[in-house]
């Protein structure tokens, strides 16, 4: 059923969505993100050198995760494992567009996975600093110790639960940059949305993964986008972007990507 559903919310997402290349978009907002954003992100690089690094220190198979959309104390093999859970190239790409042509300083990753989605959001600007945040121990650690065999320092990994994360913060942290790719529930992501909105800066960009998962995942992103401190929401067909500069006007966009 899952399956199905995907393949008909996407069949439908690419019948309606339109404003390729910019064409009949009239905010010079969202004009200049689409032209130098998401049409120059093919350009950027991938993340073989993270992957490589990866195969040759994780080991052989690794616990799946049990926060996640399947919950299961089964084992698999890492290179199985980093196909399932890891962003694919495309989006990846957009991730680090969007942190090389906005230059947020402050990124929050909610979902590690084992650090691939990381490492986009981290590369080409070390101006940046990305929290990403994981609950399961195995794969926090991968993400870690890959990070630091690679010499990147402008990752910190966090072993938690999102809940305790929020907790721990300070009274004010303001992130620039938020990806939400964690428990593919509808439950899960309203309530990390909602979180999230208390951590943004005023003009942050918010991401939300796999949006037409489910029923669940897609019910929950057409919730998201009609929140009142929502200003553009763009739909990517895998993914969607949020935007809650206040100085925006209210907007919903699908974009062929």
């Amino acid at each position: 059923m899952k399956k199905a559903f995907q393949l008909v919310e996407f069949a439908r997402y690419l019948l309606k969505s339109e404003h390729w290349r910019g064409h009949g978009v009239h905010s010079p907002f969202m004009y200049h993100f689409i032209r130098e954003t998401l049409m120059k992100a093919s350009k950027k690089p991938n993340a073989s050198q993270y992957i490589a690094e990866l195969r040759r220190i994780a080991p052989k198979s690794v616990t799946k995760s049990s926060f996640g959309a399947s919950p299961s104390n089964q084992t698999e093999s890492t290179h199985s494992l980093l196909q399932k859970i890891s962003i694919s190239p495309k989006y990846g790409k957009l991730l680090n567009a969007i942190v090389c042509n906005y230059a947020p300083k402050e990124v929050l990753e909610l979902g590690s996975g084992l650090g691939v989605s990381s490492y986009y959001l981290a590369n080409s600007n070390t101006n940046s600093h990305v929290v990403t945040v994981e609950g399961m121990k195995t794969y926090a650690d991968i993400a870690q110790t890959t990070f630091r065999s690679l010499g990147i320092t402008n990752v910190s990994v966090a072993n938690s639960t999102f809940a305790e994360f929020f907790e721990s913060l300070a009274p004010t942290p303001k992130f620039d940059l938020i990806f939400i790719d964690g428990a593919h529930t509808y439950e899960a992501t309203i309530s990390t949305f909602e979180h999230s909105l208390s951590v943004a800066a005023p003009e942050a960009f918010i991401v939300l993964d796999d949006i037409r998962w489910s029923e669940e995942m897609f019910r929950a992103w057409n919730q998201v986008k009609q929140h009142p401190q929502v200003r553009v929401s763009v739909d990517l067909g895998r993914i969607g972007i949020i935007f809650l500069n206040p100085i925006l006007q209210k907007q919903e966009y699908q974009v062929r990507y």
